[in-house]
């Protein structure tokens, strides 16, 4: 399996927490066990619930293959969880950097690891996953003359219509990009946990509420918009397939709106002064 999906991502966490105990020991108690040491970790209910998910899947496949008769074990904790709140669906999320938290978490993580540092500008820029950056983008597959990056097999919600695309380094992303080493044949050889635990730690220790990794991708889009990107142009950056869900990644700040506004309202002889 393809070490930068989510569902890798998903069993290596259930082979972590689970993987060592017998089937007839995961009964709907210990998963509750289980989604309460996940929620402690800062998991919230939808990654549970998509675990669990998982979880299931898995089981039945091993059932299954193997003959066997196992119970619906994940089925019969589900209610339960629900009630407690430690699965449930997602929601909507529109949280975005402030240019002072970007510029803190970025100052924290520089003193530990600049490349991991680095790593964070491009992704804040560019809106690249965070499996593309430290997995997928390769010395092999940059083109100088585009200033940009193939990023092959790129993420999408049907995975047999993944594709290789070709995504433009904007601004100082390609200058990061080019003063990077190279070492080996990625940009940037770290692990996807290091590039997470060092941005949690770093919100974590200056106190920045609310804030992941993830969302630098969201405020790449939002910038990308304010800078007057279109949904096409933006798209063929961020990756998504479809305006419906670029727009959820998109997040326009009163501040920016005001100043199109007025912009917009100038008269022509205000805007000459």
């Amino acid at each position: 399996m393809d070490p930068t999906t989510n569902t890798w991502y998903m069993l290596k966490h259930l082979e972590d927490d689970l993987g060592h105990e017998s089937v007839t020991a995961l009964i709907p108690a210990r998963l509750v066990q289980w989604a309460s040491a996940r929620k402690a970790e800062g998991a919230g209910p939808y990654t549970v619930n998509m675990e669990l998910s998982c979880l299931g899947t898995t089981l039945r496949h091993a059932a299954s293959f193997m003959n066997l008769q196992l119970p619906d074990v994940t089925g019969q904790a589900r209610p339960l969880l629900l009630h407690l709140e430690l699965i449930g669906g997602g929601t909507r999320r529109t949280r975005r950097p402030t240019e002072d938290e970007l510029q803190a978490v970025l100052a924290y993580v520089e003193q530990r690891d600049p490349k991991v540092a680095d790593a964070m500008r491009v992704g804040a820029i560019t809106g690249l996953r965070r499996s593309e950056l430290v997995q997928k983008l390769k010395w092999a597959d940059i083109d100088d003359d585009k200033r940009a990056a193939l990023i092959r097999q790129r993420k999408h919600p049907r995975r047999t219509l993944a594709r290789d695309e070709w995504v433009p380094l904007l601004g100082a992303a390609w200058d990061i990009v080019q003063r990077q080493p190279k070492a080996g044949d990625r940009v940037f050889p770290v692990s996807p946990e290091k590039i997470t635990d060092l941005f949690t730690a770093a919100c974590k220790e200056l106190g920045i509420p609310d804030l992941r990794l993830h969302d630098l991708r969201h405020l790449a889009s939002s910038r990308l918009q304010e800078l007057g990107f279109d949904d096409v142009e933006r798209m063929a950056i961020t990756g998504h397939r479809s305006v419906g869900m670029n727009a959820r990644y998109t997040h326009p700040t009163p501040e920016h709106l005001h100043a199109k506004f007025d912009q917009a309202t100038m008269k022509p002889a205000e805007a000459t002064k």
